[in-house]
């Protein structure tokens, strides 16, 4: 996944739900080339279902940065 996307929480749900996506055994024994093509069919549709995990992670991410700029 190396596109970029102007807004972040996109970004961040996009790669949420590829990496999701990798990690479950989604798809039959599949040619890589097919696999990859078939994640990234799957992330274009349904990335929009982590947005609130994206939004959670972004703002948690935020707060630690915030506090360790404090500190």
């Amino acid at each position: 996944m190396t596109s970029t996307f102007a807004d972040p929480v996109e970004a961040e749900a996009r790669r949420l739900l590829w990496e999701r996506i990798q990690r479950l055994p989604w798809y039959p024994p599949m040619k890589p080339a097919e696999r990859e093509a078939a994640v990234r069919a799957d992330v274009n549709r349904y990335w929009r279902t982590m947005l609130p995990e994206a939004v959670q992670g972004l703002q948690a991410r935020h707060a630690t940065t915030a506090a360790k700029q404090a500190a």
